[in-house]
């Protein structure tokens, strides 16, 4: 069996066949039974509710023949495949940390010190590792797949050491390189799961979006709503240990200074201790790692590995490889690379210094990247990369180089971090406009914007904390108010703006077109009075069906829909007669409870930061679309009532009770009304912005977010709204 498309499961082609053309058969019959007697203006009653109720009946055994292709009851075969997913989708973010060049990969070593009951594997150079710890020089991160399946058990915690740079402890390991050892480590147990079955599948996870409780419930929560599981397979994969979490930046969960036992950080480290004996990776800072081992919060029972400094002669191979791969680059670099030789016995202004502020791969990132700046012309480069020692001796080169990082990523030659994506056009964004935009993005994450008004208490705790962009979760940055006020604007005008124009061109009467008209101008103005609080998820899930929750779920709507739809049809029948009431209101009212039922209110798949706004939008027309069939049956066919009021009708009652129900347009509405508030600071397109800066290496993606490459980066921004002038 192949999985269909990115999806992790499938069902077999007869299954998905008889399926669809149990559908067709299904709309046909619909046809059939509404065009007897005379057409679709003039058919009996009766035999809309018989359409009605054989398209149910269609649907219903048509999702029974599409259950019994699937799910997949194979867990190996299951493991399998998500392997295979995460192996593609880890090598992207691989290419995207790596500035799009897999071969640029600094290959530093670790040690490895172990607590509790650890067994580590011995050194290749015949170090024995041991229980109690001990310095493991042979391994490097390029083997840290077959460190790891040699360890007992699989518990691991990556750290950096610290620069001989000096710094503030929250500064002395970064830039080490702990997330690309992390989705290194992940990407190679994922590309080996087929010779190595007994080690359990990667799934990365970001620590700021822990929602709390267990680590089970936390990857099956991933597994079905990032990675498209359907909830059986995702329970048996986790009951049976076979996905192993991967949990990256438990340092960036908390804001505050210090780390206690009563931190997010400290309670994640808590669940990860609860998750048994079972294997665990994590990432995290050296010294909030060391605040958390002082507050008696540490990982129970693992090794934990620091990737050293990188060597001078490790960054000179980088630089060679990544800038001065021809004898042209060599000259430039000439001086820079002599510094990094070690040969060099030179002890000039700025060698020593330079050596120490180039001993981690963010700070060699920094300095391909600005010192291959092209200029104005676009034939000759901006700088002399020997000013690098001058800068160095004088303390202010890690400045220069965050000062002027933006400016270099967008001029860059295009190359896309995409494998399958051509370079990109020569159109590039500006430079100082793309600092501006980014920093107030900055500023907002850090906690530190001023948003038109102080965040919220509940956009504060709904927003993870320091790191991440999540497009639906950045409305406070226009002023909570401001934003709620317009977003109500739009949930009132949306249906009516919808609806008014194509209805008064209409062939119906005066009274129908106000009748139709000002309810849903009423509906939607009590709709928007009931938007208080940030607006909930929605999706398209049809899968949700195949589980027997799903099911249940849709006979219980069902069962109420038809009790409303009979009371709904005496009511109108009080009027228009009892029959065609009676008629409107259980084709309706049926047909709200299936449509109902395949809509979630889980995120959307969270492997693409934009998901969540397009799945709310697909969501909202999707309802809009099949209230609008819905009463065309009821309006149109059942009441006598013409096309067009049918029509109509039923669009703008779908768009209005959609947002309102959480059944999609919530978010999407409100995503809208925050870029109205903050247009001129932001992009209407925000995230094609934010897409093509991960594409210029600026910004990195994890899971539903977007994070800048690396948080010195987003700190630098923060601290500065305007880009730095004479540079």
């Amino acid at each position: 069996m192949g999985a269909s498309g990115d999806r992790i499961t499938g069902m077999g082609i007869p299954g998905r066949t008889a399926a669809v053309v149990l559908a067709g058969l299904t709309m046909a019959g619909l046809a059939v039974l509404g065009t007897t007697k005379g057409g679709w203006d003039t058919a009996d009653p009766i035999a809309s509710v018989l359409g009605a109720i054989a398209g149910i009946a269609g649907f219903g055994f048509s999702w029974y023949i599409w259950r019994r292709t699937g799910p997949e009851t194979d867990p190996h075969a299951i493991a399998g495949r998500l392997a295979a997913r995460i192996a593609r989708d880890e090598e992207e973010a691989l290419r995207q940390l790596l500035g799009g060049r897999l071969g640029a990969l600094i290959d530093v070593g670790f040690t490895v010190r172990a607590s509790g009951s650890v067994t580590a594997p011995p050194s290749p150079v015949g170090d024995e590792g041991s229980a109690s710890g001990t310095a493991a020089p042979g391994w490097s991160v390029a083997r840290i797949a077959e460190f790891y399946r040699r360890m007992e058990p699989g518990r691991l915690v990556i750290t950096g050491s610290p620069g001989s740079a000096g710094g503030s402890d929250a500064e002395q390991d970064a830039g080490t390189g702990k997330t690309v050892a992390a989705v290194l480590l992940a990407r190679d147990l994922a590309r080996g799961h087929a010779a190595h079955p007994q080690v359990p599948v990667p799934v990365r996870l970001s620590a700021p979006g822990w929602p709390g409780g267990t680590i089970d419930a936390w990857l099956v929560q991933h597994l079905t709503s990032a990675l498209g599981l359907r909830p059986r397979e995702a329970d048996v994969l986790v009951a049976d240990r076979l996905v192993l979490p991967v949990i990256d930046g438990v340092d960036e969960m908390d804001r505050t200074p210090r780390l206690r036992a009563d931190s997010r950080a400290a309670k994640l480290v808590a669940a990860v201790n609860d998750y048994e004996s079972a294997p665990v990776i994590m990432t995290c800072r050296r010294d909030r790692y060391k605040a958390l081992t002082r507050a008696r919060s540490q990982a129970r029972t693992a090794a934990v590995i620091t990737l050293r400094r990188v060597r001078p002669a490790e960054a000179h191979s980088y630089l060679v490889n990544r800038v001065a791969y021809d004898d042209h680059h060599r000259v430039r670099w000439q001086r820079v690379l002599a510094v990094l030789d070690d040969t060099h016995a030179g002890s000039g202004p700025g060698t020593a210094e330079l050596r120490r502020a180039l001993d981690s791969p963010w700070r060699l990132t920094l300095a391909a990247t600005v010192f291959q700046e092209p200029d104005a012309s676009g034939r000759d480069l901006l700088r002399d990369p020997a000013d690098m020692l001058g800068l160095a001796a004088n303390g202010t080169l890690d400045g220069y180089l965050l000062d002027n990082f933006i400016s270099a990523a967008v001029r860059a030659p295009r190359r896309s971090t995409d494998r399958d994506q051509p370079p990109m056009k020569a159109a590039r964004l500006d430079p100082e406009e793309t600092w501006r935009r980014l920093a107030v993005l900055a500023a907002h994450v850090s906690g530190d914007a001023p948003a038109g008004g102080r965040p919220s208490r509940a956009a504060t705790d709904r927003v993870p904390p320091g790191t991440d962009i999540v497009l639906d979760q950045l409305w406070p940055l226009g002023g909570e108010r401001r934003v709620l006020r317009v977003g109500r604007l739009l949930i009132i005008a949306a249906p009516v703006l919808v609806s008014a124009p194509v209805l008064f061109l209409s062939q119906v009467s005066t009274l129908s077109k106000v009748t139709i008209l000002w309810p849903i101008a009423l509906l939607a103005a009590v709709a928007a009075g009931g938007q208080r609080r940030p607006a909930s998820h929605a999706r398209l899930d049809v899968h949700y069906l195949r589980s027997r929750t799903g099911l249940r779920r849709m006979a219980a709507l069902l069962a109420g829909s038809a009790v409303v739809g009979l009371v709904v049809g005496i009511l109108f029948g009080l009027t228009v007669g009892f029959t065609p009431g009676i008629a409107y209101g259980l084709t309706v009212a049926l047909g709200a409870g299936l449509t109902h039922s395949v809509v979630s209110n889980a995120e959307a798949d969270a492997t693409d930061p934009r998901g969540v706004i397009r799945a709310d939008l697909t969501t909202w027309l999707w309802y809009g679309i099949a209230i609008t069939v819905l009463d065309v049956l009821g309006l149109g066919i059942a009441l006598d009532q013409g096309l067009a009021a049918g029509f109509m009708a039923g669009l703008g009652l779908g768009l209005v009770f959609s947002p309102a129900i959480g059944h999609g347009g919530a978010v999407a509405l409100q995503y809208i009304a925050f870029l109205w508030c903050v247009r001129g600071r932001l992009p209407w397109r925000l995230g094609r912005f934010l897409h093509h800066c991960r594409q210029l290496g600026i910004l990195r993606t994890a899971g539903g977010a977007w994070q800048f490459r690396h948080r010195e980066l987003q700190h630098h921004l923060a601290a500065r709204p305007l880009p730095p002038t004479g540079r």
